[in-house]
């Protein structure tokens, strides 16, 4: 499989609807009464993950926008109900504003590094300012490849040996954080997915999985 070809990925990776307990807490620590007036925009929806559970909990349907790059996964958000998930730069086209949460989980690693500063600068664009909140997820390299090898070997998951060929773009913390720093302030950072070694020994090199709050 093409390492961009996400037609072909929507095809070999359908995503579950369970919504992480991390962004759960984040999202119903909000006052209830605030939900319905709140935009949210998440960048890279698949297959809709997170719709249902902010419509089930008090956000309202027409401020929840989605964007993806595979049309497979658009007509399956559709399909749920969603209408307001378009592709990237159609979305960005719609000029858009005062976004209130942006949510981009586990997306930034299939992202070019190329191309992940132009679409920094169009999601700081749409963030509301001060106010206005970017939480981004993704594995950390290496030591992701230790906990895939570790599920292959000791828990049988064969197919971790293979990493996912859509990764083309893999960061340490200390990389993203550099690289978000350019243009958000870091208000919160945290491991999505600590991992075991993380655990045992507390250091943020261990941590599977990077969790980021950020604002502008």
């Amino acid at each position: 499989m093409n390492n961009q070809d996400f037609e072909a990925y929507a095809d070999f990776k359908h995503f579950n609807q369970k919504v992480p307990p991390a962004f759960e807490n984040m999202l119903l620590s909000i006052p209830k009464d605030s939900r319905p007036e709140l935009k949210i925009l998440d960048i890279g929806c698949g297959d809709g993950k997170f719709y249902n559970f902010l419509v089930n909990n008090g956000f309202a349907k027409q401020n929840i926008f989605g964007t993806e790059v595979s049309q497979k996964r658009i007509d399956r958000c559709h399909e749920m109900g969603w209408s307001q998930v378009y592709w990237n730069d159609e979305f960005f086209a719609l000029e858009e504003k005062d976004i209130d949460i942006i949510i981009m989980m586990e997306v930034v690693e299939h992202v070019p590094k190329n191309k992940i500063v132009p679409l920094l600068l169009q999601i700081k664009n749409v963030l509301k300012p001060n106010t206005g909140s970017f939480f981004i997820t993704t594995p950390q390299y290496p030591i992701k490849r230790f906990y895939d090898y570790y599920d292959a070997f000791i828990h049988k998951h064969k197919h971790k040996l293979k990493d996912d060929p859509t990764h083309v773009a893999k960061y340490t913390f200390k990389e993203l954080e550099k690289l978000l720093r350019e243009n958000f302030k870091v208000e919160r950072k945290s491991g999505f997915k600590d991992g075991f070694l993380h655990r045992k020994f507390r250091y943020e090199y261990f941590k599977h999985k990077i969790f980021l709050r950020l604002t502008h």
